[in-house]
């Protein structure tokens, strides 16, 4: 976890463990944005930050100072996150729009999409994963948050 309190951005590493993809999650709390790059299809997507559960720069750091000293335990709750994709890609202009930290970790060589949750309707229906699922978890100080992309 990068956390870069003049700019109010974290970055975050998710490594690839068994199914899960490689992926940087960028929270940029400035332009109210979270871009997740994955590295093993080389996209982009994009969706509205998370205020309610991602802790802003300064208190993420707080918080991991305090699971340091042993002051605060996490919750084990995770939050789960069932989106799709929605197409057809964005622009180049329409990443630019987001501000230098967003465009400079999705390029425009590398297709762009924004996110949407999926429905419950859409949910029900879904019978097995689409191979090119992409799924990762990372934590954010008091809990964790899973994501399911369909793309």
């Amino acid at each position: 976890v990068n956390v870069d309190l003049k700019k109010n951005v974290e970055t975050i590493e998710v490594p690839q463990i068994g199914a899960t993809s490689t992926v940087r999650i960028i929270e940029d709390f400035d332009h109210n944005i979270t871009a997740i790059r994955d590295f093993a299809v080389n996209k982009c997507f994009i969706m509205p930050l998370d205020r309610q559960h991602v802790p802003n720069p300064a208190n993420l750091i707080q918080t991991f100072l305090a699971m340091m000293s042993g002051q605060f335990l996490p919750d084990n709750e995770v939050l789960r996150k069932t989106m799709k994709v929605q197409t057809p890609a964005l622009t180049e202009a329409d990443v630019d729009k987001y501000g230098p930290i967003i465009s400079g970790t999705c390029p425009k060589e590398i297709k762009t999409y924004r996110l949407v949750p999926k429905t419950a309707e859409e949910m029900k229906n879904r019978r097995r994963r689409s191979p090119e699922s992409l799924a990762f978890m990372y934590s954010v100080g008091a809990h964790a948050i899973m994501f399911d992309i369909d793309h």
